[in-house]
Order: structure tokens, then C-alpha cells, then sequence
């Protein structure tokens, strides 16, 4: 099983006009030609459920004890898992505390599963589709360990923590709320030094994190996730994954 979650809009309805209103209809409909030349299954799942996505990153809302969805990802596992085939679905998602310039507690996301496809194959998918509904020229392809050697001549798997933290203030960015959480570091480094010098001319695939950044990714030969993020223009669009599917393996990521 192989997942994409990508926002197609996250609208702020005081910017909300009339052209936006058309262009985003076009691009649903584009979306939607797209998934049907590929043979791949329309499906609508419930936004409200008695249980909720266990990631500690993403915060519900619940509704007389039900909780709105932040995303299908579950409800589209199970009809997977009964046999259904390739599936996408754009639908509303739910969540709490995220608001800002790219974020809206309510938003539309588009997430589609391909059987047979692993994170690589799954990225080619998404580079096709961004090309069709942004027109970019086809896209870049990094490893995560590589972008960082790159941008900040630091290698992420072997780094010290110590080290992690000198790179923040020899780039003057300080904080102390991050304590000794080695993710929370990587993830400042990548959002603030980073993020803003890739992608600016078309879309880059970062792939291979970490595993401890990727719940529910299989975990490769080098002992990384096999997931990947991709970027345009300063904008993490998507986020997809070689989805895990072996129990044993699930137990033992969870127990880690």
C-alpha cells in the first residue's frame, strides 16, 4: 500500500474571489482527468469516526465524542485492505492548532494509494501530476541524507547533537525550547536554512529520512524510512510513502 496526501487548498475566505473560485475548480476537475486516464477508483470515506489518527504532531477536533478526521488515511486502508485497488479521494480534513499563511484548520486534501508502486515510483506519479496542474519542468530528486551535506556540509544520520545545535547558532538562529530532541533540531535546521534556497525553479524531491520521522514508512537496507517530501517554491506540497504493511515490523516501530 502506497500513500500521497497533498493539499489542494487551504482556504482563507477573507483572499476567497471569484478567479480563485474557477481556477480551483479547474484544477479539482484536472485532478480528477488525471486519476481516471490511470484507471485509479474516486472513493468518499466519513470525516467524523470514534478513533483519530494516533500522530502526537497532529492535533483533533472532536464533535459529541467523535473525532473529524485529519485525513482518510485509515478509512482508504481498510477499503484497501478489502481488496479495492488503486484509490484516491479529495476531501475536507480537520486540524486543530494549525493556522497561518499555508494553514487553515479546515482544508481540501487529495490522497491516492497505488498498489504495486514503492516511494520512487510513487514520486514519478506526483511529478507527472504537478507538471500537468502547476506546468512545472520535471522535477529534482535529493536524499535527505544529501541535502544536507549540500546546503550545510552536515551529515543528518551521524551528526551529533551538539553538533546539530552549533550549525543553529553559527546560523543565528537560537532557541531553547527544542531541548535535546534530535528531530526537533533537524527539522529547525531544514525549515529555516534550508527550505528557502531549494525548489525555486521547479519541484524537489527529498527522500529517505530518517526513521524515526516517518510513522508507518518501511524502513530500507541503510536503515532509513522510505518516504519522501516534495518542495516548489519555498512549499512543502506533499508528503508520501512506501506504506509498512508487515505487522511484526509495525509492533517493533512502535515499541522502539
Amino acid at each position: 500500500m502506497y500513500l500521497l496526501t497533498i493539499t489542494v487548498s487551504k482556504p482563507n475566505l477573507q483572499i476567497m474571489n471569484i478567479e480563485n473560485l474557477k481556477k480551483r475548480a479547474k484544477i479539482i476537475a484536472q485532478i480528477r482527468a488525471f486519476f481516471t486516464a490511470r484507471d485509479i477508483l474516486e472513493i468518499e470515506t466519513p470525516l467524523l469516526s470514534h478513533s483519530t489518527n494516533p500522530d502526537p504532531h497532529l492535533q483533533n477536533f472532536c464533535v459529541d465524542n467523535l473525532y473529524l478526521q485529519t485525513s482518510p488515511e485509515f478509512a482508504m486502508k481498510r477499503l484497501i485492505s478489502a481488496g479495492i485497488g488503486d484509490v484516491y479521494q479529495i476531501c475536507k480534513a480537520f486540524r486543530d492548532g494549525e493556522a497561518g499563511r499555508f494553514h487553515n484548520p479546515e482544508f481540501t486534501i487529495l490522497e491516492w494509494y497505488r498498489i504495486g508502486f514503492d516511494h520512487h515510483a510513487l514520486m514519478n506519479d506526483v511529478d507527472e501530476l504537478l507538471q500537468l496542474i502547476l506546468q512545472t519542468a520535471s522535477s529534482e530528486k535529493i536524499t535527505y541524507q544529501e541535502l544536507f551535506l549540500r546546503h550545510l556540509n552536515l551529515d543528518p544520520h551521524n551528526a551529533t547533537l551538539l553538533e546539530l545545535k552549533n550549525c543553529s547558532s553559527q546560523n543565528n538562529i537560537n532557541t531553547t525550547d527544542l531541548e535535546n530532541d534530535r528531530d526537533a533540531w533537524l527539522q529547525l535546521l531544514l525549515t529555516h536554512l534550508i527550505e528557502p534556497n531549494i525548489a525555486k525553479t521547479k519541484p524537489v524531491f527529498v527522500y529517505d529520512f530518517p526513521k524515526s520521522q516517518a510513522m508507518l514508512a518501511r524502513i530500507n537496507a541503510e536503515n532509513l524510512a522510505e518516504r519522501f517530501e516534495v518542495y516548489f517554491q519555498g512549499i512543502e506540497l506533499a508528503n508520501g510513502f512506501h506504506e509498512l504493511n508487515n505487522v511484526e515490523d509495525q509492533f517493533a516501530a512502535n515499541s522502539a
